[in-house]
């Protein structure tokens, strides 16, 4: 009985003539009630995909499927299938919604074709946490609802997407992490040129949460750009060019930063105007140092007081941030503090003695590249900072199925590279991850760009070699993509 019914349904898609228009959720559009009779498709965008939405033969059966299995209320389309983009090996993007308590996925296959079926329920379902940007909503299409609930859910999703609020303290640290990886990015060097394509990379991922909306991926977020802020899109084209300048990509940095520009030349302000000539960084010859430590102890009660990162190294710039550790009778397990002292930034992580001996250590391997103890009690400092080199030395087990997912994703990003703003953004983007990637497929931790281009060099020359090739401004395909044989080519390497 019920294949006589598909038969009827396809027969009416094939050859009732059908009416879309926006609003109109009132037409007699085809969609299946639980008799496999048409009740209504509801569009809620502009849909200029109606033929192959109606000429399908496999949704009206994919609707009465995913009503019967899951006992869904309403069954909604979107991605490619809704947009008219896919290809046959597409899936078919499902919502379900109906009232089980329970907010789950399913990945299934019917009929020969895949489904990515996600089961919402109306009532408990948070619709500020989409992962359903609002522009699949624009081509969403509802096959089947018994009141009106697949309509009010997707506005719903809609409206919590625009009423994002992000809280101001995000937004300023967002702020400063773009101006410090554009700043870190003035000279042409191998690090300074990854900064730059971790900037464009960051850039447009951060544009969102500044602007109070959500990040949709690459494509979704340029289209939306182009669409709803088109000098941002304009800027994104010029700083996305293989030689674009500093001027060109501070121009990207205030379309980016909008409104909260005012955060960021006020951050600027801040800073220490003190030795501002390039002159090498000596750690023996800080005047501030003293009076740093005392400050550490007197306000936050630190005995044990490391200093790691670029002042440590001797590599800092006169706007380089202080970077600590410190080690405190009694407090929380952790306290992350950001303190401005006499024109610089401090940035101290304290911790109580009494959890050092257990504490997990990976958030501290940025040490290994260099920390100098200040003051300590008891030889805390001296064994801590041996704890983190044993960790960082050992590496740590990543599983065969997680390494497969890495080099997927790395040759999925390279096949998207092309002269597009889209295109030449996933360069940038694949540029700035694959240093990261390089150590995870070898069982290390990555602990920075500075310090990992210093262990390649010294261990990998030749994929030090080709990460200045391809990190260049301007470079070629061909060097990218003896960059990526490189990376996801994994033999034993030593250990330091």
């Amino acid at each position: 009985m019920r294949y006589g019914f598909l038969a009827i349904a396809v027969i009416l898609i094939l050859f009732r003539p059908i009416e879309l228009a926006w609003g109109q959720s009132d037409k007699d559009l085809p969609s299946l009630n639980k008799e496999g009779e048409f009740n209504q498709i509801v569009e809620l965008g502009p849909l200029s995909n109606k033929e192959s939405i109606l000429n399908d033969p496999l949704l009206p059966a994919i609707a009465c499927h995913v009503r019967e299995k899951y006992g869904v209320q309403s069954v909604i389309l979107y991605g490619s299938r809704a947009r008219g983009t896919a290809t046959a090996k597409s899936d078919y993007d499902i919502i379900g919604l109906n009232k089980s308590g329970k907010n789950e996925r399913h990945l299934e296959v019917f009929n020969g074709a895949p489904l990515d079926i996600n089961i919402y329920d109306i009532d408990t379902y948070n619709l500020a946490e989409s992962k359903v940007n609002p522009l699949f909503w624009d081509e969403a299409v509802v096959l089947f609802q018994q009141h009106h609930e697949g309509e009010q859910f997707i506005k719903g999703a809609k409206k919590a997407f625009y009423d994002q609020k992000i809280p101001s303290e995000k937004k300023t640290n967002t702020i400063r992490l773009l101006s410090i990886n554009l700043n870190r990015s003035q000279e042409n060097t191998i690090k300074e040129n990854f900064y730059r394509h971790r900037f464009l990379a960051q850039a447009l991922a951060q544009y969102f949460p500044i602007h109070d909306l959500v990040y949709m991926g690459p494509r979704k977020s340029f289209e939306w750009l182009k669409k709803h802020d088109p000098l941002t899109y304009a800027a994104f084209e010029k700083a996305l060019t293989p030689n674009a300048d500093k001027e060109t990509l501070y121009a990207l940095l205030e379309r980016v930063i909008g409104p909260e520009i005012h955060r960021y030349h006020q951050d600027q302000r801040k800073l220490s105007k003190v030795n501002t000539k390039n002159k090498k960084y000596v750690l023996s010859q800080d005047p501030l140092l003293p009076e740093i430590v005392r400050y550490l102890k007197t306000n936050f009660g630190a005995h044990t007081i490391i200093l790691f990162g670029s002042r440590s190294q001797g590599v800092a710039s006169s706007k380089s941030d202080y970077d600590f550790i410190g080690l405190r009778g009694v407090g929380t397990p952790e306290e992350k503090v950001r303190d401005l002292f006499k024109g610089v930034y401090l940035d101290l992580h304290l911790y109580p003695e009494d959890i050092i001996h257990g504490m997990n250590m990976v958030g501290l391997l940025g040490m290994t590249g260099g920390a100098t103890i200040l003051c300590q009690k008891n030889e805390l400092g001296n064994y801590l900072i041996k704890r983190i080199k044993n960790v960082y030395n050992k590496g740590f087990f990543v599983p065969e199925r997680i390494k497969k997912e890495i080099v997927d994703e790395i040759k999925m990003n390279m096949s998207k590279i092309d002269d597009t703003v889209g295109g030449r953004y996933y360069q940038n983007y694949l540029l700035s991850s694959v240093l990261e990637h390089y150590f995870t497929l070898r069982n290390r931790y990555y602990i920075g760009a500075r310090q990992s281009f210093m262990w390649i060099k010294e261990n990998d020359l030749s994929t030090y070699q080709a990460f200045e090739k391809a990190l260049k401004p301007g470079a070629n395909m061909r060097s990218v993509k003896e960059l990526v044989d490189r990376v996801i080519d994994t033999p034993q390497l030593p250990k330091s």
